[in-house]
């Protein structure tokens, strides 16, 4: 039976929203956690602490990105068009080949950054502390490379579950463990002192100084937790796939043509993988780049005015200004833990949609192409944008409703990051499902192109703000914006003259403006009314429930959703009918 006969089969019914809401909800999940445990292990550790376990995290993640670049994309995109085309053997020899790549990138990406530690912790973080952190989350990277391949076998398939329960799996273990190791490290070393007047062997001569040195060891036993979370998922991801296989039966593998080799399949990934690899190590250069400048220029506006800065955010001359820069980017990455929390959940629905839009392009089914770009993009921009006003005019009471009063000069160095961001945070939610989509119809360059661009803004305006006492770590934000401003509009016009995609612009835009204002204003407006009735943190609770309700009641009051985007969900189909009904939706 020859592979041509294969393409008259019928493939697979993919869902994009199904697929999508189990890694939304599941992603949640995983922030909430997430936020449980870096929230108490800032308070725990505080904000030096912090700096050192975002600075692990610097080297971690662009070493990762390298050490996986491409090949998640292209096996997602191998797999959900073999599988569209009945290649059922294919689709495992896909599987196979990548585990082997991920063997040899995740050792190497290991062995990397424990390489990099000293010189990165002494020399470009200026962080000398860190090193026991950046050690700590080494071995990670060769679990998170293992599985990188099962999960892009998974959601090739358009197979979610996987992906989300191992990542859920994952954010349990990372904060009973983490926060649990630092804990243990954190009594250990205080009675030591007590008894001895050491931290691991180090004599501390005053007691003021006691945490400051314990807080580098306590991060790396955050760290550590991270680091077996890691081995935990992957664990699973394997006894899945030897236990369920993949989302065909015996039958289908019976009937499917004889695979390729391993090497053609291996030239198939990398044709696929070699143009996101570019566009991945562009990403990753920019990304040390950034990082390594706003700490430099944080340290020259440090050593400028480091007076100044302490008046701006209150910093106690307990901490020596030689750490005010970990403390700052300490703060400013308590912040990014919100920014980054919709985009990463809106993220969800670009790797739903990469399978379904890569089969519906290799079959030239425009209508699916023009449902899919249109839905998602119109359905990012319903998350995001509410939510990004929310955490606008809501900025400090959300950072103080998570940290405590001890912690309020976290609240007072995060709360301005993170209402500039909310404003806009519809770009950053955005950018990634764009991107997937162009990597779905094979566009690669594009990304990399506008990548630049936005590169050399962001890093350029990083030199000028960061290095201004008066900015200092807020000046990063002017690069941020403009850079992803620059990458989302290039994006996205680039996808809709190639897929021929025309949005409906006030479906998409005006409508989702109109009831986010009014979603943000019954935030700010009830929450002003309950702060003085009831404890601050209830009020906020309240505020911020009582807004998603009068989204939602808006949203149909403008009729600003369709019943075609509810029938999606397996759940919508009756909800829907009833709506149209009441002409509620279109």
């Amino acid at each position: 039976m020859t592979r041509d006969v294969f393409r008259l089969q019928k493939p697979k019914r993919y869902s994009v929203i199904n697929g999508a809401f189990m890694l939304a909800v599941s992603t949640l999940i995983v922030k909430l956690i997430g936020m449980l445990y870096k929230i108490p292990l800032t308070n725990f550790i505080g904000a030096v602490g912090r700096g050192y376990f975002s600075t692990a995290y610097g080297v971690f993640s662009p070493v990762f990105s390298i050490a996986t670049i491409g090949l998640p994309v292209a096996i997602s995109r191998l797999v959900s068009q073999n599988m569209a085309l009945g290649y059922y053997k294919q689709v495992q020899g896909i599987l196979r080949v990548s585990v082997k790549c991920f063997l040899i990138t995740g050792s190497i990406g290991s062995l990397v950054v424990l390489l990099v530690a000293k010189p990165y912790a002494h020399y470009i973080a200026q962080s000398p502390n860190a090193i026991y952190s950046i050690f700590m989350i080494a071995p990670s990277i060769f679990f998170c490379c293992i599985a990188a391949a099962f999960r892009g076998y998974y959601e090739g398939q358009s197979n979610m579950y996987p992906t989300a329960i191992s990542q859920l799996i994952e954010a349990v273990c990372k904060m009973a463990l983490g926060i649990g190791i630092a804990e243990i490290i954190m009594k250990t070393a205080t009675s030591e002192f007590l008894q001895k007047g050491t931290v691991f062997g180090e004599f501390i001569t005053d007691e003021s100084e006691l945490l400051i040195h314990i807080y580098p060891y306590t991060a790396a036993g955050a760290i550590l937790g991270v680091t077996i979370g890691e081995m935990v998922a992957t664990l699973y991801l394997i006894i899945c796939q030897k236990i369920k296989g993949g989302s065909f039966t015996k039958q289908d593998l019976l009937l499917s043509p004889e695979p390729e080799n391993d090497r053609e399949i291996f030239k198939s990934l990398l044709r696929f993988a070699l143009p996101v690899m570019i566009g991945g190590l562009t990403m990753n250069l920019v990304s040390i780049i950034d990082s390594s400048t706003i700490q430099n220029r944080l340290a020259y506006a440090i050593n400028t005015d480091s007076e100044l800065i302490r008046k701006l955010y209150n910093i106690s001359y307990e901490i020596p200004t030689s750490d005010i820069s970990a403390y700052l980017y300490g703060c400013y990455n308590s912040a990014m833990d919100f920014k980054n929390l919709i985009p990463t959940i809106t993220g969800a629905l670009g790797i739903s949609a990469l399978p379904a839009l890569a089969s519906a392009w290799k079959l030239k089914n425009q209508n699916r192409i023009e449902n899919t770009v249109s839905m998602v993009t119109r359905l990012t921009v319903f998350i995001a944008m509410p939510a990004g006003f929310v955490l606008a005019v809501m900025a400090r009471p959300i950072l103080s409703l998570v940290y405590s009063q001890a912690q309020a000069d976290i609240v007072n160095a995060a709360t301005p990051v993170l209402q500039i961001y909310g404003v806009v945070m519809v770009l950053f939610s955005l950018s990634a499902p764009i991107i997937s989509m162009l990597h779905a119809i094979g566009e690669m360059t594009m990304p990399i192109k506008s990548l630049i661009i936005g590169a050399l803004f962001k890093i350029t305006l990083n030199v000028i703000f960061v290095a201004q006492p008066k900015f200092n770590i807020n000046g990063a934000i002017f690069g941020t914006i403009t850079s992803t401003l620059i990458m989302v509009v290039l994006n996205f016009v680039h996808l809709l003259r190639k897929t021929k995609v025309k949005i409906n612009f006030t479906m998409t835009f005006i409508k989702p403006f109109i009831c986010s204002i009014a979603c943000a204003l019954s935030a700010y407006g009830s929450f002003s009314m309950l702060q003085t009735l009831i404890p601050h943190r209830l009020a906020t609770v309240f505020s911020v429930t009582i807004s998603i309700f009068i989204y939602i009641f808006v949203t149909f009051l403008v009729r600003g959703i369709y019943a075609n985007d509810i029938k999606m969900f397996s759940f919508g189909e009756k909800i829907a009918k009833t709506l149209e009904k009441l002409r509620i939706v279109r």
